[in-house]
């Protein structure tokens, strides 16, 4: 008989091909949700902080009222610290005695929070290019404005691990574009759940099945006949779980004898995973029940998990990873269902998932050089803990190598700061705005980066890439690849993009009345009457109380320009100082 299951995106829970459909089509306006939510989650803070609203409302009038410390958190963890997120969590430290205290409970509440799913705004009459707009802005007003940004910051990440992408011509049309919000909302729902069954859910979606072409992948018909596709498997293995070659538990490769690095994995192995991967087919059952509907080419469906189909399953033997815990040889004839499960357990299994998995990341929360101490740390804590991404991330962040301000001072500490990170920085830092499709949001695509848009399945970076620039200036060999050191960012981060993001921002910020709304009285007010608060202030809220003496003596120079009584020319003062700060190396380097 040939076995129609579905799969279920929207349960947390482990089993296997849960028969139900797939996740609701979320139609409420986003900006009731944010509102909503956001109310939520200060009354939520403020009733942690066992205070009464009032008090925290005076007690959240600017951030240099908490440490730097409490501000490179909120960095590292959010997409970008807002002012109220700051004194919520300086309250916080004050309620619980200390900083690891405080930051461990906020973690905590972050993972208790319910996952904020992607508004819905698209418009079945528009066209494909609106239908990018309406998920992009979806996308922004989450990454600014949901309470859970843990949770969604952990989500992003995933959506680079697990890439998929509206550069290929199918997604980026409408239905496309609706079937990529839908996975990402997958993401974000299953974020801090266990790895074993995320990439179970990544393997039976549809997208991910359309865009490494697993889908209607068939078992070998004869010498001359359809063979089994070995795109996703190869992935899978070599991007979103093991890597190229066998790691120690602290990450570092494995050597032979003759101090070579050993393979994970050969061309057989790919086939034999390619083989337990056919027989996936797009669900169709509006249609029929028939899991082999459309076959040949006929129909697709981007909103429902995909469906197996036996007819088309190779049902020989395969021999899988060796090295797993799991059992390496899948025996013949026990049907897709078992197949896909077997070597989906074996993949879990397999020692380098812990610490592939960890390096991952550290290098997208916190340092793109982490020591091999941190990531045995962390990758403990995955291995500890069965494999949840929550407690993984949770050891990411409160790591001594993460929290330490004498490591934060190294020169080869930090990241850089995705370029979308910036843009999301400044508009949280400034309570921005995102209210209504405006279709100047596509300002965002010349970045470099744009959310589930990146150029291949390899992401818009690569975690070991090594720009060669000099790098004397702050004590280093002469080029980072002479030292072993990684800054992925800069792949994405050329000169032209660099100008490209620089000019953007500039719009963003002196055109900010037409593009995303700032809100800047706050600030003004201090320019007007205290010009050094607001120095200090800035320095606070947008780069953790670490600006240089130089930076600083540039901002100086703006603020002494010529005094002007109108309104006007004060506001584009602010705007100049925020365009120096926000463009700053200090700024695009996260510590």
């Amino acid at each position: 008989m040939q076995s129609h299951h579905r799969f279920a995106v929207e349960a947390c829970a482990r089993p296997f091909f849960p028969r139900s459909r797939g996740t609701p089509r979320q139609a409420a306006p986003f900006a009731r949700v944010r509102a909503a939510a956001a109310a939520l989650g200060v009354a939520f803070a403020a009733l942690a902080a066992g205070i009464t609203s009032a008090h925290a409302q005076s007690a959240c009038d600017s951030p240099l009222a908490a440490s730097g410390s409490v501000v490179r958190f909120l960095t590292q963890a959010t997409f970008g610290p807002s002012k109220e997120d700051i004194c919520a969590l300086a309250r916080m430290v004050e309620r619980e005695g200390s900083e690891a205290e405080a930051f461990e409970a906020w973690i905590d509440q972050q993972l208790r929070m319910p996952a904020t799913p992607l508004a819905d705004h698209f418009d079945p009459d528009s066209g494909n290019y609106q239908h990018s707009l309406a998920r992009r802005l979806a996308w922004f007003e989450a990454a600014v404005g949901a309470p859970d940004q843990l949770r969604q910051r952990l989500a992003f990440a995933l959506s680079e691990l697990f890439v998929v992408s509206e550069k290929d011509g199918t997604l980026s049309r409408r239905d496309g574009q609706v079937g990529l919000q839908r996975y990402y909302n997958m993401l974000l729902a299953h974020a801090f759940g266990d790895y074993r069954a995320l990439i179970e859910r990544v393997t039976f979606d549809p997208v991910m099945g359309h865009y490494l072409t697993v889908v209607r992948s068939q078992a070998a018909a004869g010498a001359d006949g359809a063979q089994p596709d070995e795109n996703y498997a190869r992935e899978i293995l070599q991007l979103m779980s093991i890597g190229l070659d066998l790691l120690r538990p602290n990450g570092q490769p494995r050597l032979d004898r003759a101090g070579n690095r050993i393979p994970t994995f050969d061309q057989n192995t790919i086939l034999a995973f390619a083989r337990a991967f056919t027989g996936l087919n797009y669900d169709l059952g509006e249609v029929d029940d028939n899991p082999c509907r459309g076959w040949a080419g006929r129909g697709t469906d981007f909103t429902r998990p995909m469906v197996l189909c036996e007819r088309f399953h190779d049902q020989g033997e395969k021999r899988l990873l060796a090295e797993s815990s799991s059992a390496a040889i899948v025996p013949a004839g026990q049907g897709a269902e078992r197949d896909i499960r077997d070597a989906l357990d074996n993949i879990a299994g397999h020692p380098n998932v812990a610490p592939f998995i960890a390096r991952r990341l550290i290098e997208r929360f916190v340092t793109s050089n982490p020591s091999p101490a941190y990531i045995r740390r962390v990758a403990d804590a995955f291995g500890n803990s069965g494999g949840e991404l929550g407690a993984t991330v949770k050891a990411v962040l409160l790591d001594d190598e993460a929290r330490s301000e004498r490591i934060a001072d190294r020169d080869y500490a930090g990241k850089m700061r995705e370029p979308l990170l910036l843009v999301t920085g400044l508009w949280r830092a400034f309570d921005g705005a995102l209210e209504g499709l405006d279709p100047r949001i596509a300002r965002i695509e010349p970045f470099g980066q744009s959310p589930q848009a990146s150029p291949s399945v390899f992401n818009f970076f690569q975690p070991e890439y090594q720009p060669a620039i000099d790098t004397s200036a702050v004590r280093l060999p002469a080029h980072i690849e002479d030292s072993g050191l990684y800054a992925p960012e800069l792949q994405v981060m050329t000169e032209l993009a660099t100008i490209q993001t620089h000019n953007d921002l500039r719009v963003l910020i002196h055109g900010n009345a037409a593009q995303v709304p700032l809100a800047l009285d706050d600030e003004l007010a201090m320019l007007r009457r205290t010009p050094e608060e607001l120095v200090s202030h800035l320095d606070q809220l947008l780069l953790a109380g670490t600006m240089s003496e130089a930076l600083r003596a540039a901002v100086s120079t703006v603020i002494e320009s010529p005094a002007s009584a109108s309104e006007w020319p004060l506001r584009q003062r602010l705007y100049d100082i925020l365009y120096l700060i926000v463009t700053s190396p200090e700024f695009a380097v996260q510590r």
